[in-house]
């Protein structure tokens, strides 16, 4: 299942330092400025007073931190057993567990947070594609590969392979690097060392990374890769 909060950042308890703001024109009074009772987006302490949050209000709940990842939350039955997973990513929520763990802990944060959407066994997350059927939860990329966009270079350029980037040839290079790392990172291990070569750059890239770059993205529209995680049955006979 996910759920999407909406607003997140106005969604925290009042702000503890303070933040002065000019007001917009339509509310402006002349020698009057505005003093921020909660953080806005744009602010440093925004993400962490959003996370403090939802901290806050999991732990309410039962929730306990991961010991591997601070934005995973773990709830525990009387013998032990894990009976509920969520994982936060901002203001998007993941999440999987029993029907009593659903009926207490979702419904209650559903009610705490005001929701813009949610979705259960097919969905997009964070760019990922995720499909549950009742033998396996097959995730992918397909939409996120199809709109990778490569640097246009002319022919003149592209034989300057020894070339230093200007300033906006070195944007694209991180723009592409940073898209690889992600899709990499997520459903396309085969992406793996092209995806670590382009993002090697350097101080300073010539064109031959540039050149290199598109041939990665190129590879990685070539096929339709997905990442399948089967129904293993029973743990205790894995």
């Amino acid at each position: 299942h996910t759920i999407d909060v909406t607003s997140a950042f106005l969604q925290r308890n009042r702000m503890e330092s303070e933040v002065y703001v000019k007001p917009p024109k339509e509310f402006a009074e002349p020698g009057k400025i505005w003093r921020l009772l909660r953080c806005l987006y744009g602010l440093c302490e925004a993400p962490r007073s959003w996370y403090e949050r939802v901290l806050s209000e999991l732990k309410k709940l039962k929730g306990i931190v991961s010991k591997y990842d601070n934005a995973l939350f773990l709830w525990y039955n009387e013998e032990g057993v894990i009976d509920g997973i969520l994982a936060v990513h901002v203001d998007d929520f993941v999440y999987c567990g029993t029907s009593s763990w659903l009926k207490f802990v979702v419904k209650n944060i559903i009610a705490t947070f005001k929701i813009s959407k949610s979705a259960q066994g097919c969905f997009a997350y964070l760019s990922l594609n995720i499909i549950q059927t009742r033998s396996s939860v097959f995730v992918d990329q397909y939409k996120y590969v199809e709109e990778l966009k490569k640097v246009s270079l002319d022919t003149v350029r592209a034989l300057q392979k020894d070339a230093k980037l200007n300033e906006k040839e070195k944007k694209e290079l991180r723009r592409i690097s940073g898209q690889l790392l992600w899709l990499t990172s997520n459903s396309r291990p085969d992406s793996a060392f092209d995806s670590c070569w382009v993002s090697n750059y350097g101080k300073e890239p010539t064109v031959k990374h540039l050149i290199t770059a598109n041939k990665a993205i190129d590879k990685v529209k070539k096929d339709q890769v997905r990442i399948a995680f089967p129904d293993l049955g029973n743990p205790k006979y894995w």
